[in-house]
């Protein structure tokens, strides 16, 4: 088991791959710096915001590891495809940058409100 890492995820890496396992840590490294850089953007608009993210954070780990759950079990048992397996864990970008701007949005139609009154 590796260090930092619970029983059923050192489990799941046995299970893996290399090259599985390889991108899986590339997917899971790739979020961790997006989510630096929105954590950075986030904390310019306070708690709430940063909350929101580090949710929007945990969840995208959570569905990437639940693909390559999917991915080992295939392993496991039959051996389906990665592409197959994986094609549902591709990372919305797009839904991050709208998140980036609505997020923005908010910011500015409180600050503005909030001038006003």
């Amino acid at each position: 088991k590796a260090e930092g890492q619970s029983a059923p995820q050192a489990d799941r890496k046995d299970q893996l791959t290399a090259e599985q396992n390889q991108e899986m840590q590339k997917r899971l490294a790739r979020l961790k710096k997006e989510n630096r850089i929105q954590m950075s953007f986030a904390k310019e608009y306070g708690k709430q915001a940063e909350a929101s993210q580090q949710r929007d954070y945990e969840r995208r780990v959570a569905h990437v590891q639940a693909a390559f759950k999917k991915v080992a079990a295939a392993n496991s048992s039959e051996g389906l495809s990665l592409a197959t397996v994986l094609g549902s864990a591709r990372l919305p970008v797009p839904l991050l940058v709208a998140f980036s701007l609505s997020l923005l949005a908010t910011v500015v139609f409180r600050r503005r409100t909030d001038a006003k009154a």
